[in-house]
Order: structure tokens, then sequence, then C-alpha cells
């Protein structure tokens, strides 16, 4: 495993990667373990920097680049790739997303998988909350209201369970 480093608004960032593209996200705060350093820094993670930066800036980002998700279930790459779906400075209710899956009663378990997504902001748990509010964050809850407040300019006023 190698690991990258990026300054954000938010704190470090870092990034474990592989050859077949990062599997894991680290999050300001969280503890990291150690990896080496790539000499030869592939060329996705260029594209990650630039995305970043624009994300930073407020822009809508798809973050296209590879990711590695082998060492999940069927059920958490599912509910992450419909994750990935949600628009820039939208929200949506875990419930939504448990019924997107085609698991309407397993709202529970989608925000499982939501608290222990590998790669918050490249697919965006952020944007899935409990009906009530905010729900749980791995950066917690202040900087998912601080990420949600950067896409959209005003909090939790867009949340939604539509398609």
């Amino acid at each position: 495993m190698k690991a990258a480093v990026f300054a954000s608004p938010i704190g470090a960032i870092t990034v474990r990667y592989t050859e077949g593209g990062v599997d894991r996200v680290f999050l300001p705060g969280e503890h990291v373990p150690s990896a080496g350093r790539d000499p030869v820094r592939p060329a996705f993670l260029d594209g990650l920097e630039r995305a970043l930066t624009a994300y930073f800036s407020g822009r809508p980002v798809n973050f296209a680049i590879p990711l590695s998700l082998g060492a999940l279930t069927p059920f958490q790459i599912q509910v992450l790739e419909q994750c990935r779906l949600i628009p820039h400075g939208e929200v949506r209710t875990y419930g939504w997303l448990a019924a997107r899956v085609g698991r309407p009663g397993a709202a529970r378990a989608v925000g499982q998988v939501m608290a222990r997504n590998p790669l918050p902001l490249l697919i965006p748990c952020h944007r899935v909350v409990a009906t009530g509010g905010l729900g749980g964050f791995g950066g917690g809850p202040a900087l998912k209201a601080r990420l949600l407040n950067l896409e959209q300019q005003g909090g939790l006023a867009n949340i939604t369970n539509r398609p």
C-alpha cells in the first residue's frame, strides 16, 4: 500500500492506493496507518488533486478516478454505487438509499455502510442523512455539516426522497 497526502481547507486528506486505485481516504483527525510513499506518482493522483481543489472551491466534481472496492460485500458496493450518484448540493435519507438498492426496510444497514464508507468525499456519504437530522459521519457531525454547507449554501434545506 502507498499513500499520498493532500492539503485542503479542512486539513490534510490522506489517500491510500494500490495499482488498482484508491482504496481508502482518511479525513483530518483520523489515524492513518503507515504506508509507503511512491517515488513515481500515479497519474490518477494528479486528477484527484485537481478534483479536490475544485470541490473545495464549491464546484460540482465527479471524482472519476479508479477505486478499489474489492474488500467490500456486494451489498456495501451496491449502496456505495448508489450513493455516488447523489448530485452535488443535494441530500438523501438512509431510507431513500435503502429503497434505491431494493431493500426498503434496510435504512439502518445502509447507515452502517455509510458509517464505514472507506472513501469519504469520493463516495459522498455526507450527502446521506437521517430523517430527523444529520446522522453520523466518519469525520464527525461538524465536518458533515460543513461539507453540506459548502455544497448547498443552506444546510439541510434540500433534503429529498425523490429519485
